[in-house]
Formats: structure tokens, C-alpha cells, sequence
């Protein structure tokens, strides 16, 4: 493939796809229409001559190929956006993100208490979520950005 022939704002739409499993959600994240997303889903498919995400309901399923190129666009378009950013001191107060967690109930039990309390107090634009851990393969659910941090607990052999 050449790469000079290749649109870059495809992967900021792939990328969005593949996190939010929705045209019309993965728009809404980069300010594009639900028409536009799915005019770059027929590119990309064009392009990568696969159809990347199939339909099932009101999900679009990502294929084989779409899972194993969904870390590598993250983690460029993650390089890309720390080469733009103007480096400047961090404050916690001023973020606004939701985090979603993956642990168990003694997680829950143990830590988001104590945890919910600090980012109130020290960066009260931060939201916590916990998921249950039994959603599946903590691997495979942070690399499809499905969950932001995986807690568990040591296997012992």
C-alpha cells in the first residue's frame, strides 16, 4: 500500500469505530456526521479490502483484522498526539475523563472507597467506573480500549 495515497484522518475514524463499536457514537467523538463515518468506513474497507466491522443490532462487530489493528492505530495516533501537544504542567484538577476499571468485588471493596475519594479531592473532573472482571480476557479488553486499567490479583503456582 502506498502511504502518500493512504488518508490519515481514516485511522482517527477507525480508531473511534473501534472503541466505540457505533458509527454514530464513534461521530460523535470526533466531531464528524454518522454520513461522514460511514462514507470512511467504505474507504478503509476499500483500502484494507476488508470489511472491518459487521453489523449485529445497533453494534458494529469488529473483524479479525480490524481487532489486530486496533492497537497499533491507537498507540500511533497516542505518539502523534504527545508529538503536537505543547508540553505544559500537569494539573489534575482541571482533567475531565471517565476511567473504567476492571476488578473484582474485593476491588471494589478495598480500594474504590479510598480511591473515589481522592480524585474528588484532587481531580474532581475524573469519573471512575468498575466492571466486573468476569466481562473477559483483561488482556483482550485493554487492548480494545474497552477498559482503561485491569486490576488483578497474582497467580499463584
Amino acid at each position: 500500500m502506498n502511504l502518500n495515497a493512504f488518508d490519515l484522518n481514516l485511522l482517527r475514524v477507525f480508531d473511534a469505530l473501534i472503541r466505540e463499536r457505533s458509527v454514530t457514537r464513534a461521530g460523535d467523538q470526533i466531531g464528524l456526521s454518522q454520513p461522514a463515518v460511514s462514507s470512511a468506513l467504505r474507504r478503509l474497507r476499500a483500502l484494507l479490502d476488508d470489511q472491518l466491522f459487521i453489523r449485529r443490532g445497533n453494534d458494529m462487530i469488529p473483524t479479525p483484522r480490524a481487532l489486530e489493528l486496533g492497537s497499533p492505530v491507537r498507540d500511533a495516533l497516542g505518539k502523534i498526539e504527545l508529538a503536537l501537544h505543547k508540553r505544559r504542567h500537569f494539573d489534575p484538577a482541571t482533567i475531565q475523563r471517565r476511567f473504567t476499571l476492571l476488578g473484582s468485588d474485593i476491588f471494589s471493596v478495598m480500594a474504590m472507597s479510598a480511591l473515589s475519594r481522592c480524585c474528588a479531592e484532587e481531580a474532581p473532573g475524573i469519573s471512575l467506573h468498575l466492571v466486573d472482571n468476569a466481562l473477559g480476557n483483561a488482556e483482550r479488553l485493554l487492548q480494545e480500549d474497552a477498559v482503561d486499567i485491569a486490576l488483578e490479583t497474582a497467580q499463584c503456582s
